[in-house]
């Protein structure tokens, strides 16, 4: 199914599989605000994308087994859906809004997210890269556990309420003026949380292989009233 430079079209309660995109509504900067629609969709074993949708609504779609990313939405609403078994990442979002949605076993990111508002998000056993990467976004009450590298790898961010365990680098990574706000990160493969000027605070660490908190060089840090235990290496590095 596809459309380009088109506006109000609605696709729902379906199966799409065995294409190159399974769904492509692409509108250029010309044609914003095309008020797409894509509801109860299981777009599966395409070639690239699962479903590639600009200026839309995502809703309530599945996006499993796809050569390349599950569901890619620039400008867009994605509301519970799930994307997993993917080649790329599960869901990449630019400029858009990710709620209630679940990625896992993704060959790279699992939520991959630009200039976003992540929220109520669970992303797990992606084995490529991170469960969720995060660029001049927020994330929020979100849970990345068991993924290949970082949890929540944060640029420019903002992390609050998340919970990252169990992965196989940081649990959560904040570079370049993030922020770490009430979250959680236990046994993870290197640092609980790493923070390379940036804000950490209000954070419970604990039984990480690295250290609980873990500081770059040459960098300001602000690392307050957070709560570090039993993590190997040390509970908070400040070099």
């Amino acid at each position: 199914i596809s459309a380009v430079n088109r506006y109000n079209i609605t696709i729902k309660n379906g199966i799409v599989r065995g294409f190159y995109f399974g769904i492509y509504l692409d509108n250029d900067d010309n044609h914003q605000g095309a008020g797409h629609r894509i509801e109860g969709i299981q777009a599966s074993n395409n070639g690239s994308c699962g479903i590639y949708a600009r200026y839309s609504t995502v809703t309530n779609c599945t996006a499993n087994n796809n050569a390349g990313r599950g569901i890619y939405a620039p400008y867009s609403t994605v509301t519970n859906c799930t994307a997993n078994n993917n080649g790329d990442d599960g869901i990449y979002a630019s400029r858009s809004t990710v709620t209630n949605c679940t990625a896992y076993n993704n060959g790279d990111d699992g939520i991959c997210a630009y200039y976003s508002t992540v929220t109520n998000c669970t992303a797990y056993n992606n084995g490529g890269d991170d469960g969720i990467y995060a660029y001049c976004s927020t994330v929020t009450n979100c849970t990345a556990n068991n993924n290949g590298y970082h949890g929540i790898f944060a640029y420019y961010s903002t992390v609050t309420n998340c919970t990252a365990y169990n992965n196989g680098d940081d649990g959560i990574t904040a570079y370049y003026s993030s922020t770490v706000t009430n979250c959680t990160a236990n046994n993870n493969g290197s640092d609980g949380i790493y923070a390379y000027n940036s804000t950490v605070k209000g954070c419970n660490v604990r039984e990480n292989t690295g250290y609980g908190i873990s500081m770059g060089t040459n960098y300001h840090n602000y690392i307050y009233r957070n709560a570090a235990g039993w993590n190997t290496a040390g509970q908070i590095n400040c070099p």
